[in-house]
């Protein structure tokens, strides 16, 4: 698994990823400071007695469990609520929260608010409303029947204590009997006494039960409310800590899915992993064309300045591909429009030119012809009547005024329509007169997407593919190169258009000096990435001297 690629989006969108961090900490911080301190008071009551028997049962504590959470879900209620704001003589209550923890006997109120005192009255009232709910037992309200079961407990108290010590004396005379008639009698009524306790005992334990002694559906306070005095939202940098964190989470999502709806050829490496088609130059300075179809494109004329040397290096390369069949004729093309291929294309020609080389430059884009106004020449006439016989090569050629060396044949006008024009028999004709007459010919092509370039890669020595970074699609590029294929189309690079690209290191900068080199902000370049180049380029300029240029 590649890394970078993996870290590309954070790469990309880090100034999102720490703007919302920035954002998040600073809002939470602020709401952190500005709320008002609150204090807790709780109170803790019991419910049932069960603690205070010595042999509690699992039923005692369920049934305990069961009417804490009972009266927990009743002190949540308006009953309650009213009764308690009317005691107080409140006209609202703070926050509460009533809970049963471990949904055992034991029930908490806890009032939170900015008043200690009112919190600490409020949980001690709630308590004794909630106590007031409970209903008294059979006992409290006929005290005559408590006293004659009391009478009734000792009656039988003395009567087991009887039987008991009949059953040791039967037993005794049980052991001295030697006659089977006796045995039996004396076994009889040992058997009835045996049964005469037990229907004693359990009569005892039933009424014992039936008693007040440790009623389980009874609440009391085993800690009441204190008046709190510190607040207990004193750690606010718990909730900022967590709202940089969400805000941390928030924008990777948010720059992962960036990424992924972009479907923009980013990075080099994407073009070389889209497309089996090596790199061959990759330029700063190819403007493209506006939204409202007017030319943008930038012809670089001065030879002392790093967009010429990049021209100058991708005619070098163009050279040396074609070292065994030399390249004549050049096509070329982008993978759709804007990718900025007609600046190339002149710009290439006229670094043709300046090498002395007798250099034809053609507008083959009948459609958006664009050629003609980078290089300052006239539309009347060319490749269109060219195609139609009506004109010759000389005559529809113009010398261009930036080069002695440099012909331009624009697309012309008032001519046949491009679907109409673009054929391939004419095309190898004019190519082959093209090759007698001039040692270089640098075709601008319609984008690839088109019929038209597909007739023109099928008739040149070889084709140049202009790729505009963040602009030219995956999708597209790969399309690009099936299609130029297909027709036999020879594919001699891909040029990286780069736009955003600032030429601010290495040996180009040594060489030109600071005063040249500035960086540009091109394109939708970030402002504080802009800053940062900005600020790297004054410190080189400070800490290296200027080499004087040739």
């Amino acid at each position: 698994m590649d890394t970078s690629v993996t870290l590309r989006p954070i790469a990309r969108w880090w100034w999102l990823v720490v703007l919302s961090v920035l954002l998040a900490t600073g809002a939470s911080y602020v709401a952190a400071e500005r709320q008002q301190p609150l204090y807790a008071s709780r109170t803790t009551l019991i419910v049932g007695s069960t603690i205070q028997t010595p042999n509690p049962t699992n039923t005692d504590f369920t049934l305990a469990g069961q009417l804490a959470l009972l009266y927990a879900d009743i002190a949540m209620r308006d009953p309650v609520r009213n009764s308690t704001m009317q005691a107080l003589g409140l006209e609202g209550l703070p926050n509460y929260a009533v809970t049963v923890p471990g949904n055992g006997q034991l029930i908490e109120i806890v009032v939170q608010g900015t008043d200690p005192g009112r919190a600490q009255a409020v949980a001690n009232e709630l308590a004794v409303q909630l106590i007031a709910r409970v209903p008294e037992t059979t006992f409290q309200i006929y005290p005559e029947r408590e006293e004659f079961t009391q009478e009734q407990l000792s009656y039988l108290e003395e009567k087991i204590i009887e039987t008991q010590d009949a059953i040791a004396v039967a037993q005794l005379d049980l052991a001295e009997l030697t006659s089977a008639e006796q045995i039996v009698d004396a076994q009889t009524n040992l058997n009835a006494l045996q049964m005469k306790l037990t229907t004693l005992q359990s009569t005892y334990a039933s009424l014992l039960s039936a008693t007040g002694d440790e009623p389980v559906n009874t609440i009391s306070v085993i800690e009441s409310a204190d008046l709190p005095t510190r607040p207990v939202n004193t750690e606010n940098w718990v909730y900022v800590a967590l709202a940089a964190t969400l805000g941390l989470a928030l924008s990777l999502a948010a720059a992962y899915l960036l990424e992924y709806l972009d479907v923009s050829l980013r990075e080099p490496e994407d073009i070389m992993r889209a497309a089996d088609v090596p790199v061959i130059g990759r330029l700063a300075c190819a403007s493209v064309r506006s939204q409202d179809d007017s030319h943008g494109g930038v012809l670089v004329t001065d030879r002392d300045t790093p967009d010429y040397e990049a021209f100058r290096a991708l005619r070098f390369n163009l050279e040396f591909a074609g070292a065994e069949i030399p390249l004549r004729s050049i096509l070329v093309v982008s993978p759709g429009s804007g990718d900025g291929k007609s600046t190339v294309a002149a710009n290439l020609a006229l670094a043709y030119a300046h090498a002395g080389r007798n250099t034809l430059l053609i507008d083959a884009d009948l459609r958006r012809p664009s050629v003609h106004k980078l290089l300052g020449v006239t539309n009347l006439e060319g490749l269109r009547h060219l195609f139609a016989a009506q004109r010759t090569l000389r005559t529809v050629s113009q010398r261009s005024s930036v080069s002695d060396n440099l012909w331009v044949i624009p697309a012309g006008s008032d001519g046949p329509g491009p679907v109409e024009t673009l054929n391939f028999p004419r095309m190898k004709q004019i190519m082959a007169s093209v090759n007698e007459e001039y040692e270089v010919a640098i075709i601008d092509s319609p984008p690839s997407l088109l019929a038209d370039a597909s007739v023109l890669a099928s008739s040149v020595d070889g084709v140049l593919v202009v790729v505009r970074l963040k602009h030219t699609s995956e999708s597209a590029l790969r399309h690009a190169v099936d299609q130029l294929r297909r027709v036999n189309g020879k594919i001699v690079g891909i040029v990286i258009n780069d736009p955003s690209r600032v030429y601010s290191q290495g040996y180009l900068a040594y060489w030109y000096g600071s005063g040249r080199m500035e960086p540009r902000v091109r394109n939708g370049r970030g402002p504080i990435r802009a800053f940062g180049d900005r600020l790297r380029g004054l410190v080189r300029s400070i800490t290296n001297p200027r080499r004087p240029r040739r």
